[in-house]
């Protein structure tokens, strides 16, 4: 159930990652921000047990869906021209 969590998370992302990103120009800050928000949310899912592998774990799949859906269409949708 977890990972399912964690992909639906990740699913939805982008948009808030495009958001937090408007005025960075810089691709390293921008990557970096979205690395950290996806560990961000890796610890708070896991707040009962966060042990490390647990909150890596978690972090690389938000990381992971994230922009896989970034990549296959929020970069290109319609709707994200509209939000810049």
């Amino acid at each position: 159930m977890e990972i399912i969590i964690e992909t639906l998370v990740g699913l939805f992302l982008p948009f808030v990652i495009d958001a937090m990103n408007k005025g960075v120009t810089n691709s390293r800050v921008k990557y970096l921000i979205s690395v950290f928000l996806c560990l961000g949310l890796g610890i708070l899912l896991n707040l009962e047990k966060a042990t490390v592998g647990d909150v890596l774990g978690s972090g690389a799949l938000i990381f992971t869906s994230a922009q896989t859906m970034y990549k296959l269409y929020w970069k290109n949708s319609k709707v994200r021209k509209v939000f810049q």
